[in-house]
């Protein structure tokens, strides 16, 4: 049996599209915010770290991945990919990022196995996988000092990583399960079951409003 055989057994074809598709955008963007994020170092005049307040955006798409193709090991592959597009597309950390990327979904997928069914997202703990997200945003803070040790202070280390994780929280936790929500009530994405209450009259208008964080995100 060839390997593609093995992935299409696994995976449906709409899983692999949804993965591909979820990365490549999560990839593009992610190479964009890594350089907003260097603009922020440089109006500060700090050489790194200031934008880890918007580390919990590049985790944001590898929680969709993980919830949407609840597999495991979907995390770490999407991380993969995500990162192999975030260096071809000029990440300014270039081969490094993959490294980043390959271990915050190996994390994501951990926090969906630790959320208690990784089979199905809707009966995990929401909060474990918050704070999952939370530490997956934390780690690319380790990561690179594994690979660059700048020889910064422990203490400013130590800021940076809670505000990555904070950010991680926020962005990549309560903002993915509202952008889950929204799909689910849109009926773009299935298998997802909403902890809120069913629309009696779904219209498009209620839709929106009762997902408004979401469309504003």
């Amino acid at each position: 049996m060839t390997t593609r055989h093995i992935v299409t057994r696994v995976l449906s074809t709409r899983d692999i599209v949804t993965i591909a598709i979820l990365a490549s955008l999560g990839g593009a963007l992610s190479t964009f915010v890594g350089y907003l994020g260097n603009l922020i170092n440089l109006s500060l005049g700090v050489p790194f770290g200031a934008g880890q307040f918007m580390a919990g955006l590049h985790v944001f798409w590898l929680v969709l991945i993980r919830v949407i193709v609840p597999k495991r090991g979907v995390g770490t592959a999407g991380g993969l990919l995500k990162g192999m597009i975030e260096m071809f597309t000029g990440s300014t950390h270039g081969i490094v990022i993959v490294v980043v990327s390959l271990i915050q979904g190996f994390v994501v997928d951990i926090s969906a196995s630790a959320a208690g069914n990784s089979e199905n997202p809707a009966d995990s703990s929401r909060l474990t996988w918050w704070i999952g997200a939370g530490v997956a945003s934390a780690v690319n803070v380790i990561v690179l000092q594994v690979f660059y040790f700048t020889g910064a202070p422990f203490l400013y280390i130590f800021v940076i990583s809670i505000l990555a994780f904070c950010s991680g929280i926020i962005f990549a936790g309560y903002f993915a399960w509202e952008t889950l929500e929204f799909l689910h009530d849109a009926g773009t994405i299935s298998g997802f079951q909403s902890a809120k209450p069913v629309i009696a009259n779904s219209t498009p208008k209620s839709v929106a409003y009762r997902n408004l964080p979401a469309i504003v995100f």
